[in-house]
């Protein structure tokens, strides 16, 4: 399960980043 659990977190991180940075060049004012 280890191996299996990092590769969650990091797909999900990547996403985060992404969906945050898009975020920030759309609304920066959504994020507070």
């Amino acid at each position: 399960g280890g191996m299996s659990y990092k590769s969650d977190v990091y797909s999900f991180g990547m996403l985060v980043l992404e969906m945050v940075s898009g975020r920030r060049n759309t609304d920066p004012s959504l994020e507070k």
